[in-house]
């Protein structure tokens, strides 16, 4: 089987509509996918006029039913009016941000529709710079998005769809990826949290990469190698930790809800009831790296990782777990070389 391809067969050309005169504008296209699952036609949306307001430019790509495009992309142009208020109101999103449509009977179109949107790295757009892809949401996945991260539904949406690391559409009436009991034993929720979706966590070599692979996002249980666990730190979110390190202190723990950065091509996928770590890949990958959706770091009676669900846990000694702090206090990068079972840790800024 072969990875999801997107094929240029539009049955209408590329449409421009203006929305606002000089100042916003989408385009439209139709797109075919040809995937594993079946081929599917969808309406792309992508804004024009955003960036003059240094909002990254939009991208909606959904797929209509039988004879629902007219109302679909009315739908998604009356939101996309409504975002562009809020932007020139100063509320700019980024990779992260989600607009919750509680306003809408049912969601968004009808009451088997979506309620939410999450705003993701357009990785599987490629040449797409300066853009947000805007994943549509279920209920259910609303909520888990907020509290337990927004990798966490990304990575289960591309492991169902069988895309990496997203399904670039939103698939008509498809079935929410979580249900409302399947966080209860997450590991989750258990020590502050703090979102930083500008930042990512990896692992360097954790021996469960398959380079033979020719089908994308085959979740797969894997067996866990220690290896060098690396948290880069997006600007935005270094911001927020001098306001919290007094409360990381004092619980003892800390945990960071990351996103993935697009040149990483593997990724941990939460498969309830379990927590045994199971993964998510690009199609014949060679890149040997793995993210997650979290870190959880805490003191502990010896330094180590773990890796459980989607993420991963950093336990540290007292005086490495009083480096760690200091140094996001201080935004300055920490080293913490492996010994013996300890795999080593490293915290990076991205510039």
């Amino acid at each position: 089987m072969k990875s999801p391809e997107r094929k240029d067969k539009s049955k209408k050309p590329h449409q421009f509509i203006e929305l606002l005169p000089g100042r916003l504008g989408v385009g439209v296209a139709e797109d075919a996918w040809f995937t594993v699952r079946g081929d599917y036609t969808t309406l792309t949306i992508v804004t024009h006029g955003m960036l003059a307001l240094d909002q990254k430019e939009l991208v909606f790509s959904l797929q209509p039913g039988e004879g629902e495009g007219v109302n679909l992309v009315q739908e998604i142009l009356y939101l996309i009016n409504s975002l562009y208020e809020e932007v020139c109101s100063g509320n700019i999103v980024d990779v992260g941000g989600m607009t919750v449509l509680g306003g809408l009977p049912g969601g968004f179109f009808g009451p088997d529709g979506y309620e939410g949107f999450l705003y993701a790295n357009p990785t599987p757009y490629p040449g797409l710079v300066n853009h947000l892809a805007a994943v549509p949401l279920k209920h259910d996945e609303v909520e888990v998005a907020m509290t337990y991260g927004q990798t966490r539904v990304l990575a289960k949406l591309g492991q169902r769809h069988m895309f990496y690391p997203y399904p670039p559409f939103g698939e008509r009436k498809r079935a929410a990826v979580f249900g409302p009991g399947d966080m209860q034993n997450s590991l989750l929720g258990k020590s502050p949290f703090v979102r930083c979706y500008d930042s990512c966590v990896w692992v360097s070599d954790p021996g469960f990469v398959d380079e033979s692979t020719e089908t994308s996002a085959l979740a797969r249980s894997v067996n866990w190698r220690k290896s060098r666990l690396t948290l880069m730190v997006g600007g935005a979110s270094a911001s927020e930790f001098p306001g919290k390190i007094s409360q990381f202190s004092t619980h003892g723990s800390l945990t960071f809800l990351t996103s993935v950065f697009p040149e990483i091509n593997n990724c941990l996928v939460y498969m309830p009831p379990t927590s045994i770590p199971s993964v998510i890949q690009a199609a014949g990958t060679n890149d040997a790296r793995c993210a997650g959706n979290f870190m959880t770091a805490a003191q502990g009676p010896q330094d180590d990782v773990i890796c459980a669900e989607d993420g991963f846990g950093l336990l540290l000694t007292e005086a490495r777990w009083i480096d760690l702090l200091g140094a996001l206090e201080s935004r300055r990068p920490l080293q913490i070389p492996a010994d013996g079972e300890f795999p080593g840790f490293e915290l990076l800024w991205k510039v």
